[in-house]
């Protein structure tokens, strides 16, 4: 590349690739010699590339300049963008001037490329050596990916809406950010066709972003299940506030299994009208109270109660005596409550050292586990996005849609084989999506505390 001013250059490569999380940004600067190279995404400075890589093929198209490492290298992990974002670039010379300013369109990339996915040499990312011998680490083919995977449970969106607002809650992380709604009549006859078409499924969740009972048509989303599907087990969370008498009685008469899981957070009574900004405990427990009346006895009703503590201090977490005083003949699993996604830039610039280093400290850089989900489930949402997770608050792992495709071909498609290859135990942390660092079955959500 040559321009106006005389210099000598190239950008031989800006490419996202998605499924790794990863910026991979190369080029040369032969004339004038680079002393300093800024990379910017969206007008937000990034970091800096590493000079002085050798590069054979320029040197010798321009050996009159005697510079054998003209190169300049910049890689990055765990940042998403859209599909408009670009790059900037920002070349300073030995006088510390800045003589090259240029946007580029990053090129986004589904796949993990042959250099990152196939068994040639080993490889080197910000100082990580990656093994492409290992097979733990790199499956084979796609074939290999294909036959790991096994679908065997769908999870629907009737409603990306709720009629609540909790302080820690993922979907209120992104209201404003991400379209929501109410599944529409063709997206569910499409994903109760695709249910019958797939033999292996076997488990269905009503939920995702939202509060299920948001959708009117809840009921029968819930007797079209039964009439038009082999499904005979049908579980969704609620915040409770709008199960109804109605609702209840319209449920107990469909012959399916129900698992219904009601969400009530924090130490006390007060703590969770407090937190959970539009929920009232004593309405959500009449209504509770109801449907154990009209289902008692019944088998076909597994009814449990879902609990988050914020937690300010170490103490092992206990399920609060409210609870088991009102519910002690319920299930009861209680848990830290964690932050997501986009909540966590605001959340760490106000801490002080010791929040932080409690936070630090639960995070940490190694998986605890790996996510199953990639290998066993999907989500479909009112609009019919196929996202792998109903846990990315951002729906930023969008895999597909059915209206658009069919969801076996989604299912063993390109996305989901390379967001697989990602999931391998042995895969280093760098290489998850940004949406799954901050999960916190990957150990490094952020805790949420009382006084945050």
């Amino acid at each position: 590349m040559h321009n106006n001013d005389g210099i000598k250059c190239g950008i031989t490569e800006c490419t996202y690739y998605a499924a790794l999380d990863f910026f991979k940004i190369t080029g040369w600067f032969v004339y004038p010699k680079a002393k300093k190279i800024e990379i910017y995404l969206d007008n937000v400075l990034l970091g800096y590339a590493k000079l002085n890589i050798k590069r054979d093929d320029v040197y010798r198209k321009y050996s009159e300049y005697n510079n054998e490492m003209p190169g300049f290298i910049y890689t990055k992990c765990g940042y998403a963008v859209s599909p408009l974002s670009k790059i900037q670039i920002n070349a300073y010379d030995c006088d510390s001037n800045i003589f090259f300013k240029k946007n580029i369109q990053l090129k986004l990339v589904d796949e993990i490329p042959n250099e990152y996915g196939s068994n040639n040499s080993n490889f080197k990312i910000n100082n990580i050596v990656i093994d492409k011998n290992d097979e733990k680490l790199f499956y084979k083919s796609q074939k290999d990916i294909q036959f790991k995977s096994k679908l065997k449970k769908i999870n629907i969106e009737p409603s990306s809406l709720c009629n609540i607002k909790c302080k820690y809650c993922m979907v209120n992380t992104n209201y404003g950010k991400i379209e929501r709604g109410i599944i529409s009549d063709s997206i569910l006859t499409k994903s109760l066709y695709s249910i019958n078409s797939i033999n292996t499924i076997d488990d269905v969740q009503l939920n995702a972003l939202g509060e299920p009972l948001t959708n009117p048509q809840f009921v029968n989303i819930c007797k079209r299940i039964y009439k038009e599907t082999k499904i005979r087990r049908v579980h969704f969370f609620t915040n409770g506030m709008l199960f109804t008498k109605d609702v209840s009685d319209m449920l107990q008469e469909i012959p399916l299994d129900f698992g219904i899981t009601f969400s009530i957070d924090g130490k006390s009574i007060a703590e969770n009208n407090y937190y959970r900004k539009g929920s009232d405990y004593h309405t959500i427990k009449r209504n509770i109270d109801y449907l154990v009346h009209i289902t008692d006895g019944k088998k076909n009703f597994d009814l449990q109660i879902f609990n988050l503590i914020l937690d300010s201090d170490n103490v092992t977490i206990k399920t609060p005596e409210f609870l088991l005083n009102d519910f002690g003949f319920l299930k009861i699993h209680t848990h830290r409550a964690f932050y997501f996604t986009d909540m966590n830039k605001n959340i760490l610039s106000r801490l002080n050292k010791e929040q932080l280093d409690k936070k630090i400290k639960m995070n940490g850089t190694k998986r605890k586990m790996i996510c199953k989900r990639v290998f066993s489930e999907l989500t479909i949402r009112f609009n019919g996005d196929v996202i792998r997770c109903h846990w990315d608050p951002q729906c930023s792992q969008l895999m597909g849609n059915i209206e658009q495709e069919d969801l076996i071909s989604i299912w063993h498609g390109k996305k989901y084989i390379a967001a697989r290859k990602t999931m391998n135990p042995n895969m280093p942390f760098m290489f998850l999506h940004s949406s799954c660092k901050a999960c916190h079955a990957m150990n490094n959500g952020y805790l949420a505390l009382e006084d945050d």
